[in-house]
């Protein structure tokens, strides 16, 4: 088995572990791509996304059963600006990839392909995308 499957693997296993932290989970797909050029693309679990021309903007819609208090818990392979609703609300890396969603219903992220140390990655993918209620 390659290095690069058993990282793969690895990771996969890493992600599953949050599932006994959290009450509630529901997935997040697609999510919409807008090229400059006026193109629609969706984009699901394990696409690559780095073949989209730089600035990329990526949106999806939060379903109306999370509850307020849920987590947003995206891993992109890159860096992710993230605004609800319209409004700029934090930044998700490879080191910190949650955030609070409270009440907004429309996710907006701007994505770079940026690996751990900072070095622009060729390939990357949506890992995770959900939204999470964890058990308190």
């Amino acid at each position: 088995m390659s290095a690069e499957r058993t990282l793969r693997r690895l990771e996969r296993h890493i992600w599953e572990l949050f599932g006994w932290r959290n009450r509630a989970t529901a997935t997040l797909e697609p999510w919409t791509v807008r090229t400059a050029l006026g193109a629609v693309h969706e984009l699901r679990i394990g696409d690559r996304w780095d073949h989209f021309d730089l600035p990329l903007r990526i949106e999806t819609t939060i379903p109306e059963h999370a509850v307020s208090g849920s987590l947003l818990e995206l891993f992109v392979e890159g860096d992710a600006l993230v605004s609800f609703d319209g409004r700029l609300t934090g930044a998700l890396s490879p080191f910190e990839r949650e955030i609070e969603v409270g009440s907004a219903r429309l996710i907006a992220i701007e994505v770079s392909p940026n690996d751990s140390f900072g070095l622009i990655g060729d390939h990357a993918r949506l890992v995770v995308s959900r939204v999470v209620v964890p058990d308190t």
